[in-house]
């Protein structure tokens, strides 16, 4: 019996099994596609509009509230396997590689 009907894409349930019912998966750890479960890895990210500055890690956006240090980032002009390195204040945070254009885009913050 699957119960993707009454509960949205990240609900974390208690389950006794040793395997996922179908059309769930267990909360292992264990990585999934962000492409066959499509809406598991939206529920789990966070889009926001972020400035880089070529050749620097520092980005600034209008604020760092639902921005964690270790989150995954996305976008044009960061680098590929980018994260969240630390938070500096309200409004800028530190990626790990340095950006590689400058500008204002959308940025999107994957914890998972």
């Amino acid at each position: 019996m699957s119960y993707l009907g009454f509960c949205p894409p990240g609900v974390i349930m208690p389950y006794a099994g040793a395997t996922a019912p179908d059309g769930w998966l267990l909360c292992d750890g264990s990585e999934i596609s962000k492409t066959t479960y499509a809406a598991l890895a939206s529920a789990l990210s966070y889009s926001a509009s972020v400035t880089t500055t070529n050749a620097s890690t520092s980005v600034t956006t209008a604020s760092t509230a639902f921005i964690s240090v270790g989150a995954a980032v996305t976008g044009t002009g960061i680098p590929a396997g980018a994260y969240v390195a630390s938070i500096t204040n309200a409004t800028t945070f530190v990626i790990s590689a340095a950006a590689t254009a400058a500008g204002t885009v959308t940025a999107t913050f994957s914890l998972y």
